[in-house]
């Protein structure tokens, strides 16, 4: 007989549902997969709702079957542990410029661009598309989502920063990038910004491609512009 809970038991299966954005918002929780994500979490002092693991020496966690980790996970390789824990609420900085997910429709993607954020200093606000806080958005953002504040918004005049409005032509460069808070907007690959968002910035910037590339990927354009701004204020600082 296979120890540990099995994916038929009741708490296996409530934190299985966690995969549906549906119940994320009714519950307020979400799920971490696999021993890095779970330690950044811990290490960020992030509470566990539930920990459930293979390794019967762990005494903070619930051993479960293999069985139980599969219906837990979203990977076809599944890693244990697996945490519940509740979705953080931030708030966005005044200090902080701020990158706008905006309509970023694939979670690993929007996940990538908030590890970039974090990396660069930057808060996230993330407008439609993906849930942030997805299973497959906090796998994509390898714990980035703890080390930085990442919110929702339905109106851009949540963010209260000089919008930069990212475009394909006609932009200026990135170094004409000016100082202080930014909003800096990245629209999906699919789409771009939509006309409202590119009319309420004043500033547009282009990211030179003389490779003859039609367009970037929108994490591959958020690495580049965020470093941007990181670089102009080390500079600054410096």
């Amino acid at each position: 007989m296979e120890a540990g809970l099995s994916a038929r038991n009741p708490r296996i299966q409530a934190a299985a549902r966690l995969h549906r954005s549906s119940e994320r918002d009714a519950t307020g929780l979400t799920l971490l997969e696999g021993p890095n994500l779970v330690e950044e979490a811990k290490q960020a002092g992030i509470a566990f709702v539930e920990l459930f693991s293979l390794d019967e020496s762990d005494p903070d966690a619930v051993r479960i079957s293999e069985a139980a980790l599969e219906r837990l996970s979203s990977t076809q390789t599944p890693q244990s542990p697996v945490a519940v824990i509740a979705i953080p609420r931030h708030r966005l900085r005044a200090e902080r410029s701020v990158l706008v997910a905006w309509e970023i429709s694939d979670p690993g993607n929007l996940g990538t661009m908030i590890r970039t954020a974090a990396a660069f200093g930057l808060d996230v606000a993330v407008r439609g598309g993906a849930d942030p806080w997805s299973p497959k958005s906090l796998r994509g953002g390898a714990g980035a989502h703890f080390h930085t504040s990442v919110v929702e918004i339905a109106d851009l005049a949540e963010v209260e920063a000089v919008k930069v409005a990212t475009v394909l032509e006609a932009g200026d460069s990135p170094s004409a990038l000016p100082d202080g808070r930014l909003a800096l907007l990245i629209g999906s690959e699919a789409h771009g910004l939509p006309p409202e968002a590119i009319a309420s910035a004043p500033i547009r910037i282009t990211i030179p491609m003389p490779g003859g590339t039609e367009s970037l990927n929108a994490a591959a354009a958020a690495a580049i512009l965020c470093y941007e701004i990181s670089n102009r204020r080390t500079s600054q600082n410096g």
